[in-house]
Formats: structure tokens, sequence, C-alpha cells
């Protein structure tokens, strides 16, 4: 099959069913180093972290990048996350998550997550036994330079 008989999709769209989201306080840990004799302290992803981004990429190993040739260094994108939580929305953040995402689907491309230009989150209540995150990007079509 040649490569102009692949469908090109004009956005990459990731369904994750996840018991629950990662919080913030779930996402990362505090860590210590020493580095020249002096110990420096920083935040690492936790075992929670990445197990989900795990998650995605293993989703996204399923994926023909074929489909995707958009998805490359030379493009600015737009990223929208909707997430479906079963419990009290309003008690959870949706920044943390976005980022954990973002980092799994960009890495996997090999892309620098830097070019995302548009960012859309939104939070959504649904009873449902386990809470859902819809991902999609897209190449963006705004110039950043005018």
């Amino acid at each position: 099959m040649s490569s102009s008989n692949i469908d090109v999709a004009p956005t990459l769209r990731i369904i994750l069913e996840v018991k629950n989201v990662v919080s913030v306080n779930d996402a990362y840990v505090p860590s210590s180093m020493m580095k020249g004799g002096k110990r420096h302290h920083f935040l690492r992803l936790s075992d929670a972290a990445k197990k989900f981004k795990n998650k995605v990429t293993k989703q996204l190993k399923n994926l023909d990048k074929k489909k995707y040739p958009w998805f490359n260094s030379k493009n600015l994108y737009t990223f929208t996350v909707l997430v479906y939580f079963n419990k009290s929305p309003l008690n959870r953040d949706l920044d943390n998550i976005c980022k954990l995402l973002q980092d799994a689907v960009f890495s996997f491309f090999k892309v620098d997550d830097a070019r995302v230009i548009d960012l859309h989150l939104r939070k959504n209540y649904k009873n449902a036994p386990k809470e859902y995150i819809i991902a999609e990007i897209a190449p963006s079509d705004r110039d950043i330079f005018k």
C-alpha cells in the first residue's frame, strides 16, 4: 500500500478509562540527592503518575503513526482535555492530569510539548464506576507571531 492510500487523521483522539484520575497530591513526591557535596531537594514523579503515563504510552503504541504525519516538531498544536470525574469535580484539579497526559503523548511522538499554543481543559461529572479522560491533539492554525 502506498502512503497516498493512508487516511490522514485531522485530530489525534485518546480515550482513557482510569479508576481514579491522579491528583497533584499523588503525582509528585519529594526526593533528594547529593551532588557536589550538597544535598539537593526536588520533586519526582510518583509511582501512580508513572503508572498513568505508562498506560497512556501503552495505548499510543496501538496507533498507526502514519495517520498522523502532521505530528512533528515543525507544527504548533491545540491540546484539548476533557476529564469525566465520578466524584465531586469541584475538589479536583485539571491542570495536573493535563501535564502528565501532555508529557506522555508528546514524548511518545518525540515532539517538545512547548509547541502546544492552545490549551483547553474541561471538567465534567459522570456517575460511573470509573473516570474518563478524553484528549484531542490537532495542528493549530493560529499564528502566534502576529
